[in-house]
C-alpha cells in the first residue's frame, strides 16, 4: 500500500475515533493552558494552507509541542500514544533563525543547526515556506528492532497519532496547519539532522496564524 495514502487514512480514523470516544466529559476538556473544548476543536478543525507573517509565540510553540508528543505522566509515557510503545517519532522545529530538536523529557528545544529547514521539507509544497513555523516528524526505526517487518507501517501509525495532536491544539488556540506527507528526500533531510539512517522523515506540519 503507498504510506502517503496510508497517512490518510490513518489521520481519517484517528478524528473518527476521538469523535466517537468524546461524549459529555470531552466537551468539558480544554488546552493545558485554555483554549477551546475538545468537541469545540474537533467541530472547528480544518487544513490550512496560506499564513500571515505574525510569529508564533514562544510559548505558544512549547505547548503545542507539548501537545503534539510531550511527556503526560511520571513514567515518561506520551500525550500520543505509540505502537508498543516504541515512542519512536521525535519532533523538529523549523524557522528562520535554525532547526531545533524538541526534547520531550525536558520540554525544551536543543537546537541543532543555524539553517532554515523549511525549504529542505516543503518539496511541491511552496506554502511550506511561507509558514512561520514548521513542525517535522521523525521516526526512529530503530526502536521497533523486535518488529522490524512491520516498523514503517508503526511509524505512519504514530506519527499519525502525533499529527492530529498538533491539528487539534492549533484549531483551539486559532492557529493554522495541514498535514503534509510528500515524497521527503529522506537522505538529504536525515543529513540536515545528523541523525543515523534508522530515522525517516515522515510528516511535515506547516503552523502560523492564518492569513486573513
Amino acid at each position: 500500500m503507498n504510506r502517503n495514502y496510508l497517512l490518510q487514512v490513518i489521520i481519517c480514523l484517528v478524528v473518527v475515533g476521538l469523535t466517537a470516544c468524546g461524549g459529555n466529559k470531552a466537551e468539558e476538556q480544554t488546552t493545558q493552558k485554555g483554549g477551546m473544548s475538545l468537541m469545540e476543536s474537533l467541530q472547528k478543525r480544518h487544513s490550512v494552507r496560506a499564513f500571515s507573517q505574525k510569529q508564533v509565540p514562544d510559548s505558544m510553540l512549547m505547548d503545542l509541542l507539548w501537545a503534539a508528543n510531550g511527556v503526560n505522566r511520571p513514567d515518561g509515557k506520551r500525550t500520543a500514544p505509540s505502537a508498543i510503545n516504541a515512542q519512536d517519532i521525535d519532533l523538529y522545529v523549523g524557522k528562520a533563525d535554525g532547526c531545533y530538536h524538541y526534547v520531550p523529557a525536558d520540554k525544551k528545544l536543543v537546537k541543532v543547526n543555524g539553517k532554515d529547514m523549511r525549504p529542505i521539507v516543503a518539496m511541491q509544497n511552496n506554502y511550506v515556506i511561507t509558514a512561520p513555523v514548521v513542525v517535522l516528524l521523525v521516526s526512529d526505526l530503530s526502536k521497533f528492532s523486535k518488529h522490524p517487518e512491520r516498523a514503517e507501517n508503526f511509524a505512519d501509525m504514530d506519527a499519525g497519532y502525533v499529527s492530529q495532536n498538533i491539528y487539534l491544539y492549533c484549531t483551539s488556540v486559532g492557529l493554522g496547519t495541514v498535514a503534509d506527507a510528500p515524497d521527503l528526500k529522506s537522505t538529504d533531510i536525515i543529513k540536515f539532522l545528523g541523525l543515523p539512517a534508522s530515522n525517516i522523515p515522515v510528516m511535515v506540519h506547516p503552523v502560523g496564524y492564518p492569513a486573513e
